[in-house]
């Protein structure tokens, strides 16, 4: 009943980005509407999307149709005005970015017409260009009880509104809010995209304009987008819930699946179509956010970008199927098509079994248990997913060399992102990117090549002045979830112990492989404890610091508990592990030996996460 009610009283509206921006009508977004929240991968998607609309027509003269999607909205009453001003239940993400866009672009055509060289004609072009991109899209001018007022086009909540206006004025506001951050860090992006096209055309000014221009040609003509413009507030909220419960029963995995059995059903044998559902079957087992992720990885390891939400099955079945990329399908073609989903079936087990941490290769001496436990560690424990497209594509290299790759990400994963506060958006750009290289020549691949572009991120973001300061500064908390980066650096530290004292040469080397410290039952161990009795004043302050922190068995660890360092001194220097011995070393435990360890420890975590 409520979806027929809902059918009654909306007429959904297909347009154009731009006749939607222009028309006799203006946005706001409640102020109890969530703030703005695009951060770099959803602003980045969008560029793509952009940028492959803007390549087509830019000197080839083609255009592609691209749907951005739906937009919910209900008519909110303007007292005075008769303007239709629309309040918008969905869709206020998209409409930030479409204004933040169009002012760009406006500063860039006003830009273009200031620099030296620009005849006076074409730069009289330009400014008239600008001015209708605020006529059109960014100002209403309205009429509200006789009296003119410019109204934005696009209003964002109560507390984004004054600083999107100013960031759309340039003025260069202050963020005092994390929606404030994301504002401008996507409206910086997107002018270092325009600059971009500008630049291209070096000091062609024409050309240039040109480039601009096929951008507003794009809002105009490809870009379009469903407009359901609700008269009643329940009805627009009530189908805002059925799209959202609709869109999460449905995934690309169960998309793609259709779409491939429709073709091979005409096509192939009945032996071969139970082989593909099958595999389909299969695959889609798991819940749909697992499936969502691991046709996400697939597919940004074969095109370099993780899809966005405006990807198009068109998109993922030119790259999963190509077979089936615009004709009917002949014996031949779809005996392609049907070995492309086995290998979809293959890539697919390949992520499923990365993403639980298990060594995708068959049990081999030439990779030992140990090599295979740095896998586990790195998506388990370090949780460094964003890694899973390179490690799907990396399967096709040498288990040897998929371990060494292993054990690179694991020392950068720590560094750049569990300790450091890397970006995140550059890394996925650099991951990306080698995992495109493998699949297309696996050969060709060199680790090398990947460490130096993980090395220059690391310089960039985590360097060594940050990574240090950031080891000199770890602290065990009473939270046990926060501390699984402090405990994989205490067992890291132990597996290079040796190699750091024969003086750290190349890369880490494990001396001894056939050991392997277990990151579940293990546990990090003050060596002077909370409840250490008589209490020690002077290293109260130093409990919780790297240089007072080691990493014990479980059994060691219930032996020794919160006894003082003269009765748990046995436990140290019998320990199996080289740096608890180290401890056992001291005759006591005092501040200056805990500072002078906690040096140490820094010492060997900046030699051991060298990457």
């Amino acid at each position: 009943m409520a979806e027929e009610k809902v059918n009654r009283t909306i007429e959904p509206v297909h347009q154009t980005v731009a006749k939607l921006l222009g028309s006799q009508q203006t946005f706001q977004a409640p102020r109890y509407q969530r703030n703005y929240a695009w951060g770099w991968s959803e602003i980045t998607a969008f560029l793509n999307d952009l940028n492959r609309c803007v390549r087509l027509r830019v000197g080839k003269e083609q255009s592609r149709h691209h749907f951005l999607g739906g937009l919910v909205t209900v008519e909110s009453k303007v007292p005075g005005s008769s303007r239709t001003n629309l309040q918008v239940v969905d869709g206020q993400q998209r409409l930030a970015t479409f204004a933040m866009l169009v002012s760009q672009l406006k500063r860039a055509l006003v830009d273009l017409a200031g620099r030296e060289g620009c005849e006076d004609s074409l730069a009289r072009t330009l400014r008239k260009r600008a001015q209708l991109l605020e006529d059109q899209y960014e100002v209403f001018a309205d009429e509200i009880r006789l009296q003119n007022v410019d109204v934005p086009r696009i209003q964002l909540s109560e507390p984004d509104q004054g600083f999107f206006t100013a960031l759309l004025e340039r003025k260069d506001p202050s963020a005092e809010r994390k929606s404030h951050e994301h504002l401008k860090a996507a409206y910086n992006q997107i002018g270092e995209y325009i600059d971009g096209l500008v630049d291209e055309a070096t000091d062609n000014i024409a050309a240039a304009a040109e480039r601009l221009h096929e951008v507003h040609e794009v809002l105009k003509s490809d870009w379009t987008i469903i407009h359901m413009a609700a008269a009643d507030k329940n009805d627009a909220y009530m189908l805002f819930q059925v799209l959202n419960d609709r869109g999460l029963s449905l995934t690309e995995g169960e998309l793609l699946r259709s779409a491939t059995l429709e073709l091979l059903e005409p096509a192939v044998g009945l032996l071969e179509l139970n082989e593909a559902e099958d595999c389909w079957n299969e695959m889609l087992s798991g819940d749909p956010q697992s499936v969502r992720d691991a046709i996400s990885a697939l597919y940004a390891s074969q095109v370099g970008q993780w899809p966005s939400k405006s990807t198009l099955l068109d998109d993922y079945m030119t790259v999963f199927f190509p077979a089936a990329a615009g004709r009917d399908l002949d014996t031949s073609s779809a005996g392609e098509l049907v070995q492309q989903v086995r290998n979809l079936k293959a890539d697919y087990d390949r992520v499923r079994s990365i993403t639980t941490g298990d060594w995708p290769y068959p049990a081999s001496q030439r990779v030992n248990q140990w090599r295979r436990n740095r896998l586990r560690l790195l998506i388990l424990h370090l949780r460094y997913t964003d890694a899973t497209s390179l490690l799907v594509s990396a399967c096709q290299l040498e288990d040897t060399v998929f371990s060494e790759l292993v054990r690179l990400l694991e020392r950068f994963a720590f560094r750049y992102n569990a300790i450091g506060d890397g970006n995140r958006g550059r890394a996925l750009e650099v991951l990306n990117r080698h995992a495109v290289s493998i699949r297309r020549g696996a050969s060709d691949f060199r680790l090398g090549d990947l460490r130096r572009d993980l090395a220059s991120l690391c310089e960039t973001y985590a360097s060594d002045e940050t990574f240090g300061q950031s080891l000199l500064s770890l602290r065990y908390s009473r939270t046990e979830a926060t501390n699984k980066p402090l405990k994989y650096l205490l067992m890291a530290l132990e597996d290079y112990a040796r190699w750091f004292d024969d003086g750290a040469q190349g890369a880490p080397v494990c001396r001894d492989e056939t050991r392997i410290l277990d990151f579940e039952t293990g546990t990090i161990e003050h060596v002077y404890a909370e409840n250490t009795q008589p209490a020690d004043d002077s290293l109260l302050p130093l409990m919780d610091t790297l240089g007072n922190l080691t990493y014990l068995s479980s059994a060691e660890n219930n032996a020794a508990g919160a006894k003082p360092f003269n009765e748990k001194k046995g436990y140290f220097q019998n320990s199996s592990y080289l740096l608890n011995r180290r401890i056992g070393e001291n005759a006591v435990w005092t501040p200056t030996i805990i500072e002078t360890r906690t040096r140490t420890l820094v010492a060997m975590g900046m030699r051991v996460f060298a990457i």
